[in-house]
This record gives C-alpha cells, sequence and structure tokens, in this order.
C-alpha cells in the first residue's frame, strides 16, 4: 500500500512540474526574457493574442530577440500562455525535420495555426495538438508516429506577472 501511495504521489508531482523534455533537438543554454505586455508589439506580431492573455503566444527567433545577450534555442522560442495562466516555452524546431538531416543551417520551424490551439510543421505536417496546455507530444504526422516531442524549455512568470523569464 505505501508504495502505491508513493507512486501515485511521484506521479502528481511529475504531471505538474513544468520540466525540460527529452527531444532530438539539441539542449542549448536559453536565456530570455520579456515583458508580456510588450513583446507582441516590438515583436510586431498582432495577428495572435497577446502574451499577457491566456492563450497568447510569441515566436522569437533569429533577428527578433529583445536583447544582444539572449538566447534563444535551435529554432528560436514558442512563448504561450495557456487558459489556466501558467507559461511555456518550446524551441521552434522541428524534432522530425531536424532529425531527418534537413540541418541546422536550415531549421524547420513549428508554427501555430489559426485555431491559435495546435502547433505544426509545414515541411512535414507534424502537429502538436496540445502544445498550448504545455505537452510537448505530437499527434499527428511522422513526429507522431516516431514520437518525437518538442524540446521544452522552463517559463516562469515573474515580478508581477508581466515579464516571463525562460531558461534551460
Amino acid at each position: 500500500m505505501k508504495r502505491i501511495i508513493a507512486f501515485l504521489a511521484f506521479l502528481l508531482v511529475v504531471s505538474c512540474t513544468n520540466t525540460v523534455s527529452d527531444s532530438v533537438v539539441p539542449e542549448y543554454n536559453v536565456k530570455y526574457s520579456c515583458n508580456s505586455t510588450l513583446i507582441n508589439a516590438v515583436l510586431q506580431q498582432t495577428k495572435q493574442p497577446s502574451l499577457d492573455c491566456p492563450g497568447g503566444y510569441v515566436r522569437v527567433y533569429d533577428g527578433k530577440t529583445l536583447h544582444a545577450s539572449d538566447v534563444v534555442g535551435v529554432g528560436g522560442l514558442l512563448i504561450l500562455q495557456n487558459f489556466e495562466g501558467a507559461f511555456y516555452a518550446f524551441d521552434l524546431a522541428c524534432p522530425y525535420c531536424y532529425k531527418e538531416g534537413k540541418g541546422t543551417n536550415r531549421i524547420k520551424r513549428i508554427t501555430i495555426k489559426d485555431d491559435a490551439l495546435t502547433a505544426v510543421c509545414t515541411s512535414c505536417n507534424s502537429e502538436y495538438g496540445a502544445v498550448v496546455w504545455g505537452s510537448p507530444a505530437p499527434t499527428a504526422g511522422p513526429a507522431n508516429q516516431e514520437n518525437l516531442i518538442l524540446r521544452q524549455y522552463r517559463a516562469q512568470r515573474v515580478s508581477d506577472g508581466v515579464t516571463v523569464v525562460v531558461s534551460r
């Protein structure tokens, strides 16, 4: 009985922890922070809800960082806030395309579908249908067939809920 209770407690802790995922996309040191009320305007991303709203997200990559010291992973970062107010961060590099050797110099990035609930790679059609709830697991396409999950980074809210810090 004690083993069952210990196992259930372990599952509860694991399921409630925002951890770094195990992915074929290499784990880079990531250092990025943003003010959630300003980032959409700075990055000129106006088609989706602002990061400071539940269901809001931003994609940060290439020259679209706010500071020279920012490190945003292999393909960039997808930072989002779920409908319960928790923040999540994923590498934009598609794990299937990365594994298939399309190379780090030609990273295929995931994007968010118009429904704002599903991430998709338009190159291989892999989908991540629960990304808005913090799940890096694929739900369709070749990444799903090979169980290739997104690289996940830690994201947390600091300073009265207006700044999001992403780290490895």
